[in-house]
């Protein structure tokens, strides 16, 4: 019986250890909602994802390629987890990187570019000149790039982002990559790729058990 009775308080401890793990990550609409014991409460949220341009570049010189980026783009990496009562704190443009990768074709040697943001009529400034790298045979490696993002163009980018994300404008945007390629008059046929990373926070009020948000709020 004793044997019986120690299994029986080691479920029961159990039991309460898994209901007070739910208890505090789930919101009180499922688990229980008496106003005793939620509230509304703030929350902060983080949300990180690329934005990925990509050009085909064929030319045997100097080339100037766009990459188009429209509102529902940028809704589909950042704003879908954003529900219409969220307000979005902060977004930081965390890291860039860039690669080459040569189609068959391919009899160019070595590549440079700058890349431009572009909306409407307003063209700045986004990554300085890389200098020049050798294209490489088939699939290219990954270079970091932060180093030579411009501030201007950086902070343009973060604006548009921010806008689309949170529904407050609709439109697109360009990112232009300017550049040029060696040997000139030899056949470059490359793939390049530019990644963006931003990272979003963004604030939303939800009915949660008492102490687990950061203030309360009006749900």
């Amino acid at each position: 019986m004793k044997n019986i009775a120690d299994k029986m308080k080691n479920l029961n401890i159990l039991y309460i250890v898994f209901i007070s793990l739910i208890l505090s990550s789930c919101e009180c609409h499922f688990i229980y909602s008496d106003p005793d014991l939620c509230e509304w409460q703030t929350v902060e949220y983080t949300v990180t994802d690329d934005l990925i341009f990509t050009y085909e570049i064929n030319t045997n010189g100097n080339f100037l390629e766009a990459h188009r980026i429209d509102s529902d783009d940028v809704f589909d990496a950042f704003g879908e987890s954003v529900s219409d009562e969220a307000e979005i704190k902060k977004i930081e443009l965390v890291g860039a990187s860039f690669a080459y990768s040569s189609y068959s074709d391919n009899e160019a040697e070595k590549i440079s570019f700058q890349a431009f943001v572009a909306e409407n009529d307003l063209e700045l400034l986004l990554m300085n000149e890389t200098g020049e790298f050798d294209i490489p045979d088939g699939l290219g490696e990954s270079f970091a790039a932060n180093a030579l993002l411009n501030t201007v163009g950086v902070t343009k980018m973060k604006e548009l982002v921010r806008d689309y994300a949170g529904l407050l404008n609709f439109g697109s945007f360009d990112v232009l990559a300017l550049g040029t390629t060696l040997p000139q008059g030899k056949l470059c046929h490359v793939q390049l790729d530019i990644a963006m990373r931003f990272t979003m926070v963004y604030e939303d009020c939800r009915w949660l058990p008492l102490g687990m948000g950061d203030e309360t709020c009006e749900g």
